[in-house]
């Protein structure tokens, strides 16, 4: 693999090119002689492309699975010259098709099929996050670790504007559910037996993984063949976690682009001057009905009247330890979310402070109601 200091690496010739997303980087189709590839060049953080090729690289050499899965890298190396010089970009197969996302979103998508391609995804990630039982420490702490590192996201959120009030309130109510604080419902969850539990036997933790299954990052073929489907972008701000966390992040994709996509209205009184209440919250989705149906395996009860029930998508999530990791796995997906989402800023909607947009206080108010969610769960399985 070609990883000289280049101007693309001797791809000069490629014909045409289409912007694909321009965000946190620039993403690129390239048309070449030789065909279609991907082209993904850094705007600023050049240190952490380099950590998602070598993670790309690594994935795919320890992994069987994952080497199916995540396309192969091409080449990679520095821009030589223009706008762009001195920043850093990796080449990666094309897959010609559609996101996760993209698929769910479209009204061309039935409920039904909706589901089964779902359940075909999950199935396929659960046999791929069994690989990295491999690299899992065999202290026989997994709870211990969770609870450290939910407790750290936990701490984040309350320094935070807007947020850190929120996490003062005893309680919340959220589309009429009344809803226990966070910091009281994981007070709940790790003093329950469910939780002690995790703590007994082998390790589950990982010291490898993608971590970022969401659905914009599971690519669907062009020919129809689900079971073909890609995964982009690993998240290599994470190095160590439950490997469930990976399949958390697709139960995040609901809350994830309803959030980036502004598909969602809050209401409350928080923010009038003469307020007499700051706990009652209601959330709209304003998303097209058959796209609610169709992300309705993904939602939780909050989210838009879906039920939470993985082991509906495949059996293996109904086991009681299998089960609690991938809830605690999606409430630290859900805590990081609104750190990493954090908005200071109120987009207020049809001229009255009583309906808003921010997203921090959207994923927030989500996590608290999973966290609710979660405390039940666990209480139940006790």
């Amino acid at each position: 693999m070609d990883s000289a200091r280049s101007n693309l690496g001797g791809l000069e010739s490629f014909r045409t090119h289409k912007v694909l997303k321009n965000g946190s980087a620039l993403v690129l189709r390239l048309d070449t002689d030789d065909g279609p590839i991907v082209c993904k060049m850094a705007h600023a953080n050049n240190a952490l492309l380099e950590r998602e090729a070598a993670r790309i690289q690594l994935l795919r050499a320890r992994y069987p699975l994952h080497a199916e899965r995540i396309p192969a890298l091409l080449g990679q190396g520095v821009i030589g010259g223009g706008l762009h010089r001195d920043k850093t970009y990796y080449l990666q197969e094309f897959v010609e098709g559609r996101s996760l996302a993209d698929y769910l979103q479209s009204d061309d998508t039935a409920p039904d099929e909706a589901r089964r391609t779902i359940s075909t995804v999950v199935a396929s990630l659960l046999d791929m996050l069994a690989e990295q039982t491999l690299d899992a420490s065999q202290d026989g702490r997994s709870g211990t670790w969770m609870q450290q590192y939910i407790g750290e996201a936990f701490n984040r959120l309350l320094s935070l504007e807007h947020i850190g009030y929120l996490g003062s309130v005893d309680e919340l109510v959220i589309n009429g559910r009344a809803c226990r604080s966070l910091r009281r419902c994981l007070d709940e969850i790790f003093a329950s037996k469910a939780f002690q539990r995790l703590n007994e036997g082998a390790s589950t933790i990982s010291v490898l993984g993608h971590w970022n299954f969401h659905s914009e990052n599971i690519l669907l073929p062009a020919n129809g063949s689900i079971g073909g489907f890609k995964a982009i972008d690993p998240d290599v701000r994470i190095e160590v976690s439950d490997p469930l966390f990976g399949l958390a992040r697709l139960f995040y994709s609901y809350a994830h682009d309803t959030s980036d996509d502004g598909r969602y209205i809050v209401e409350t009184d928080a923010l009038l001057p003469n307020a007499l209440s700051f706990s009652h919250f209601d959330i709209a989705y304003t998303w097209p009905k058959y796209v609610t149906a169709n992300y309705r395996p993904l939602r939780t009860g909050l989210a838009g009247g879906g039920t939470y029930d993985p082991a509906a998508l495949d059996p293996r999530l109904g086991d009681a330890i299998v089960a609690a990791r991938l809830d605690l796995s999606f409430l630290l997906c859900l805590l990081r979310g609104v750190a990493l989402n954090h908005d200071t800023e109120f987009t207020v909607l049809d001229a009255s402070l009583r309906t808003f947009r921010n997203r921090s206080v959207l994923l927030y108010l989500t996590a608290v109601d999973f966290a609710n969610t979660v405390a039940e769960r666990f209480r139940a399985s006790a």
